[in-house]
């Protein structure tokens, strides 16, 4: 499936809330982009700097900018907001792989095991202390 790449500049940006509008080069209406549809290298976007991107319609159903590029960038452009994500974010570990998890478990694991083997040694160690002695209750008349 191709998807058409538009080229564009960004017309107006809001840096404070991270969002802004596009406009093609070959004209046309203004078209909403959110700060997480580039690509995140740490660049601001900047007012009338030429991008290409591509465009989806959001939840709303509005046409909105997504996997936004700038001139040289790469093409692959593994973070770019998209319809199947929620709030166009992973979780940390969202990226990784069956194995790279196994390995982390299996870190955590061995820390535990490593804690206790620790405690049960310390406590091994403690010097018994005087025996607990119960006396039974002195009974008590009512009469």
């Amino acid at each position: 499936m191709d998807v058409k790449r538009y080229e564009g500049k960004l017309k107006k940006w809001n840096a404070e809330r991270g969002f802004g509008f596009l406009i093609a080069a070959d004209g046309g209406q203004e078209i909403f982009v959110h700060i997480s549809a580039f690509p995140r290298i740490g660049r601001v976007p900047v007012e009338g700097e030429s991008l290409t991107f591509e465009v989806e319609p959001d939840r709303n159903g509005k046409r909105s900018a997504v996997r936004v590029l700038r001139p040289g960038d790469s093409q692959l452009h593994p973070f770019s907001a998209t319809r199947s994500s929620s709030r166009g974010f992973g979780t940390a570990t969202s990226g990784l792989g069956f194995f790279p998890k196994l390995i982390v478990m299996l870190m955590l694991v061995a820390a535990v095991v490593y804690a206790y083997s620790r405690y049960t040694d310390r406590v091994a160690h403690i010097p018994a202390g005087r025996p607990i002695t119960f006396q039974p209750a002195t009974p008590v008349s009512l009469i």
